[in-house]
């Protein structure tokens, strides 16, 4: 078994972010289509005579160590340790799956419009499902492109994307709209958002996946809640509902003055 991790980066300031352990991948792309880390996901994955059924393959942004607060011998060492899954996910935000049903609320709660606009995009496909309601576990939600994957995993999840986009970039007025800016502070439209949410959506419509989503120690785990807690000022109801679904709650009560 061979594990490949590419990081990406698109500026040369970036490179002294970039991990010894990863590979280096400069995104020359001038990203005309808005498909950011995807495009760089269609370029690396999509010839399946590159890719090893055995294998594992990812693709992580060139803020993975500050964002994730891993290095690469961790991701190795996940997987090595937990072996035969066709999935293997890094989810830095683990307090997003307690506060809401799926990654589309959650979307929807900071980039006001993404639903709608979303579930246009999937009335038009094969798969008729309804976004704001999918029910999915905690351990099936990730809320940025950090994940490693099987070969044979990438072959069809890779279709999967090029089927939906295919929708948004044949359909004009799918297209404006999912082309609109957000809120964000990065001055984005809706499509980079929208398309980091596919992978999740894609595990509610093939349940046979085989996933594992990296565990953090809790003192992490701590100090990602409070801060969180405190940055967005969630209701006390929030807290509470977080309390529920955390092994450590006891210790998180200690913490926490309200």
């Amino acid at each position: 078994m061979e594990i490949k991790i590419y990081q990406i980066y698109f500026k040369e300031e970036q490179i002294n972010f970039l991990l010894s352990g990863f590979i280096p991948y400069f995104n020359k792309s001038s990203n005309s289509r808005q498909l950011y880390e995807t495009e760089v996901f269609l370029d690396l994955f999509s010839d399946e005579t590159k890719l090893e059924k055995e294998n594992y393959y990812g693709a992580v942004s060139w803020k993975f160590g500050k964002k994730a607060n891993l290095f690469p011998n961790d991701v190795f060492e996940f997987i090595k340790d937990n072996p035969e899954k066709d999935l293997y996910l890094v989810n830095p935000y683990p307090e997003l799956p307690h506060l809401y049903e799926n990654p589309w609320i959650q979307g929807e709660n900071v980039h006001p419009g993404l639903l709608k606009i979303s579930q246009l995009v999937f009335d038009k496909s094969q798969y008729k499902i309804d976004l704001r309601n999918l029910s999915l576990k905690p351990e099936k939600q990730v809320y940025c492109n950090y994940f490693i994957a099987s070969g044979l995993f990438w072959k069809n999840y890779i279709s999967f994307l090029q089927e939906i986009i295919f929708i948004i970039e044949t359909d004009p007025k799918i297209q404006k709209v999912m082309k609109k800016k957000t809120s964000h502070h990065y001055k984005a439209s809706f499509f980079p958002f929208f398309l980091e949410r596919l992978l999740p959506t894609y595990l509610y419509l093939n349940s046979h996946v085989k996933t594992l989503s990296y565990q953090y120690k809790k003192d992490f785990l701590i100090e990602r809640y409070l801060n969180k807690m405190k940055e967005m000022e969630i209701p006390l109801v929030r807290h509470q509902k977080i309390f529920r679904h955390i092994p450590f709650k006891k210790i998180l009560r200690n913490f926490i003055q309200f």
